[in-house]
């Protein structure tokens, strides 16, 4: 990469980050903030158990509509300990500081990017889109955080660096979320030898059983439980939305593809990267629920969507700049307008 072009990304990436700065202390963000913090408040005042038990009161004007589930790991309840902490020494709310974290993250994310040596304008476009600004800026959750560490386990397996380290990183995003768990055989066949498997495995399982400390040890089964069994509210994305009325056993048919698609791809895809890029698009393809802060789990792979460099940049940043559209517009389907909010509320 020329000067020119690095200090372009450099300003690219500094643009965006003080931009997703501003949002994050001048704005509220979306009912995800105001759940993270009640889950902090609870955790604070009832315990491990209440919260995973329990899950979160969603109320408006005082009156109780719904319940979310605590699906989050528990190494999530370190990280809100962590914010609750930087708001009482700055006075500034755990929502910015959970915010300001993600702008981090998508800052290492370019970051590694780079150094992976893919198309430039791709990584820029990336930079810049408002599916970032609007994720990590705006709407704020962990999944910037996830996909970061997750991002950083396939850098330290396709540059042949440390299986140690690829471990600890992917423990990490399965920590945060469990939505990693899908890339784990990608990661694990990509270590090449029997060795750094083993290594990677060991690393990664040991950072998941102390980055879950000590809340893990309170209520192991029950943190499990939720934790894996997450099923995200269908009808409005993939298959569920456009054929509403198909019934199927949609993570069986998702994961049956997946796999597929793994196996297919050995020997054929070169790097862990490219493999991950196609397998997280099968499942979204396939995935009866949907997010908005999930496609942080999908723009950083979007620079291998390409048949051409010249297609590149066009390709991701309409993916990007679609996102945030739907993100400005309230968030794909705002709960105060669209979802039948009695008996039910979408998840953290």
């Amino acid at each position: 990469m020329t000067k020119n072009r690095k200090a372009l990304l450099i300003t690219a990436a500094t643009a965006a980050f003080l931009i997703k700065v501003c949002l994050a202390f001048f704005t509220i963000g979306t009912n995800d903030m105001v759940t993270f913090e009640r889950m902090l408040a609870k955790l604070q005042t009832r315990g491990t158990v209440a919260l995973y038990a329990e899950g979160t009161d969603v109320t408006i004007n005082g009156e109780k509509i719904g319940m979310i589930q605590m699906n989050h790991p528990p190494f999530s309840l370190n990280l809100l300990t962590a914010w609750g902490a930087m708001e009482k020494v700055t006075k500034w709310p755990v929502r910015f500081w959970m915010r300001l974290t993600c702008a981090l993250a998508d800052l290492l994310t370019v970051w590694l990017l780079w150094r992976l040596g893919l198309d430039f304008w791709a990584i820029f476009v990336l930079a810049i889109s408002p599916g970032t600004i609007m994720v990590s800026g705006f709407h704020g959750n962990t999944d910037p955080i996830m996909i970061a560490m997750i991002v950083l386990a396939v850098y330290f397996a396709d540059s042949g660096k440390s299986a140690w380290l690829a471990g600890a990183a992917y423990g990490l995003g399965c920590s945060v979320k469990a939505w990693p768990l899908i890339l784990g055989p990608i990661l694990f066949v990509g270590m090449r030898t029997w060795t750094r498997r083993a290594q990677f495995c060991g690393a990664a399982g040991f950072v998941v059983a102390i980055a879950g400390l000590p809340w893990l040890l309170k209520a192991p089964t029950l943190i499990a439980h939720n934790v894996l069994d997450y099923t995200p509210f269908g009808g409005w994305w993939g298959i569920s939305y456009l054929w509403p009325h198909i019934e199927f056993n949609s993570k069986l048919v998702m994961f049956v593809v997946v796999l597929l698609s793994m196996l297919l791809m050995q020997g054929r895809v070169r790097t862990v990267f490219a493999q991950c890029s196609v397998v997280t698009s099968a499942f979204f393809l396939l995935a009866p629920g949907f997010g908005p802060q999930y496609m942080a789990w999908m723009l950083p792979w979007t620079v291998k969507w390409r048949y051409s460099s010249r297609r590149q940049s066009p390709s991701s940043c309409l993916a990007c700049t679609t996102v945030g559209a739907m993100e400005s517009r309230g968030t794909l389907r705002t709960p105060t307008s669209s979802f039948p909010l009695r008996g039910y509320y979408p998840r953290a």
